[in-house]
């Protein structure tokens, strides 16, 4: 089965526009919060958080959390950032988190 130039030629025009209309930015934490903490001096703050949201049918028996639910959302990533960088006591803590959800499974039993 063979195409027409003229078909070939169209959809090359189509999918090179569509192509055009794809774009994506990067990504980037906005800037910190700054405060003073005393003896420690001025601190750095920062922090991310994803989340997710879902819908399904025939969910699992009552009592098995997020599973038992038709609809339902979380915080599937999160962190935050504390950073000082002055002065004679330096650090930088990163503390995180992240929520797996399975949808339509039973909770694993322990």
């Amino acid at each position: 089965m063979f195409f027409s130039k003229k078909f070939v030629l169209i959809m090359g025009v189509v999918l090179s526009a569509i192509s055009c209309l794809a774009h994506a930015d990067g990504f980037s934490i906005p800037p910190p919060l700054k405060f003073n903490a005393g003896p420690l001096g001025e601190l750095n703050v920062q922090g991310v958080a994803s989340g997710m949201g879902f819908a399904q049918t025939n969910p699992s028996a009552p009592g098995a959390g997020l599973n038992s639910k038709n609809f339902g959302a979380a915080i599937t990533n999160g962190l935050v950032m504390i950073n000082k960088s002055s002065g004679l006591i330096q650090f930088n803590l990163i503390a995180g988190a992240y929520n797996d959800l399975i949808i339509d499974r039973p909770p694993p039993v322990l």
